[in-house]
């Protein structure tokens, strides 16, 4: 009887979710086209250019389905006007070049493929501008040497100059001294690994703009992400080993055939995981949709933690976009 009542609340909840979505889903496309309109209205420039379509945000340019990493980085920063501004200084695609930067020179700022073209540096004017100030202080040196006519009266002034250099070199013998004392702090040993290497790099939280709390296992090393999503697994065993990132909500990523060597650095590349999975059973599917359906409330309080996808403090229309965007994804995801 329990069973029956179960999968009876379970259909219930399941109908509810889905007439939600299908009641929002104009509200969904409004906003997308709202969002490409106040990126169009903060960059009048990109406005019939290549990048005036959807893919300024979403991996597809018609919009919908997966988002880049600087739609992501966009959303966490409030996903408005002003979230532009605070992100222009990020490099999102991680392609070496700013958001900004990207965007004024009509390239995509959440694809990496797209950047844009190197521009010659600057560096010949500042070595021109330096080599005039070094003419002007040979040309103040022979000044001085025209008067040359005190040597007259510099007769009964030659006793107190050798004083002055008894002096000198008195002051000159405490010298190596020091020198002595700051020999003794290298350390170089502490930096010899004998057979471990070092694992690191970036793991990113998709929705959100603080990517730290991730777990990134390699051969029983664990280390933990910090706000920027960076991670050191130290003493990592020489050997080729597969590393896990994990974190709570999110469908866990792997990277197969991690080669440490002894005393190397292994960089791996970067990477973002995908937000949704709610109950944590890796997979993002309609029992997602369900929990923050059931813990829907844009204006608070958060009755669920889990349904708080992006962890804004509110369960509402952001929570359920991230949760469809990525709505059948499953773990684990590839490094």
């Amino acid at each position: 009887m329990k069973r029956v009542s179960w999968i009876l609340a379970t259909f219930v909840l399941a109908v509810v979710s889905l007439t939600l979505i299908w009641a929002i889903q104009p509200e969904i496309g409004i906003a997308l086209e709202t969002y490409l309109g106040q990126a169009r209205s903060k960059y009048p420039g990109i406005v019939g250019s290549s990048i005036d379509n959807c893919k300024l945000c979403h991996i597809n340019p018609a919009g919908g389905g997966l988002i880049n990493n600087y739609g992501w980085d966009w959303w966490g920063a409030g996903g408005n006007s002003g979230a532009f501004d605070a992100i222009e200084p990020d490099d999102s695609d991680g392609d070496g070049f700013s958001n900004f930067y990207e965007i004024a020179a009509l390239t995509y700022p959440g694809d990496a493929s797209s950047y844009p073209l190197t521009t010659p540096t600057n560096t010949p004017t500042q070595t021109a501008v330096a080599t005039p100030t070094r003419t002007k202080t040979t040309t103040i040196t022979p000044t001085p040497t025209t008067s040359g006519t005190p040597e007259d009266t510099a007769t009964p002034t030659a006793s107190p100059t050798p004083t002055e250099t008894s002096v000198a070199t008195v002051t000159r013998t405490p010298t190596p001294t020091a020198t002595a004392t700051a020999t003794k702090t290298p350390t170089p040993t502490s930096t010899v690994p004998s057979s471990t290497g070092r694992v690191q790099g970036i793991v990113r939280l998709g929705g959100r703009t603080n990517h730290s709390g991730s777990v990134v296992s390699v051969a029983g090393i664990y280390a933990v992400t910090d706000a920027v999503g960076q991670f050191v697994a130290e003493g990592v065993p020489a050997g080729v080993w597969s590393a896990v990132a994990s974190h709570q909500g999110f469908l866990s990523a792997l990277r197969s055939s991690v080669v440490v060597l002894y005393g190397q650095v292994v960089v791996l590349p970067d990477v973002a995981l995908q937000s949704g999975d709610a109950n944590g059973d890796c997979v993002i599917n309609l029992f997602d949709l369900v929990i923050i359906s059931s813990a829907y409330a844009p204006s608070g309080p958060v009755t669920d933690p889990d349904a708080d996808v992006n962890k804004d403090g509110v369960v509402d229309l952001f929570d359920l976009v991230l949760v469809s965007s990525n709505y059948g994804l499953s773990c684990p995801q590839s490094w």
